[in-house]
């Protein structure tokens, strides 16, 4: 089963989501701007995902350049959501949207 953390507003998480339908792929969908993320579960999807804190941010977010450039990482993305890049899960096989 493939896990999407999507984003609506963004376009490499609607490519995701397009592909896997259009490849009858099931997968389960977690809407993460409308139930953010806690620190423990952005922690985890680190770990699982093998990349620094710094990977998962969308860096060109407002609410980052302003807020929290070279701040608490996790922290930030627990209470802004919206900084979060989209990855894709299947089979507990983390990968980057782009590559699904």
């Amino acid at each position: 089963m493939v896990t999407i953390y999507h984003n609506p507003r963004c376009s490499k998480s609607r490519e995701c989501l397009a592909l896997l339908e259009t490849r009858n792929i099931p997968f389960a969908t977690i809407k993460y701007l409308d139930t953010p993320l806690s620190k423990e579960e952005i922690k985890e999807l680190l770990k699982i995902l093998k990349i620094k804190p710094l990977e998962l941010v969308r860096q060109k977010e407002q609410v980052w350049i302003e807020k929290y450039k070279g701040a608490q990482i996790i922290t930030a993305l627990s209470k802004h959501p919206e900084l979060i890049e989209p990855h894709c899960n299947k089979w507990l096989q983390w990968r980057y949207c782009k590559a699904c």
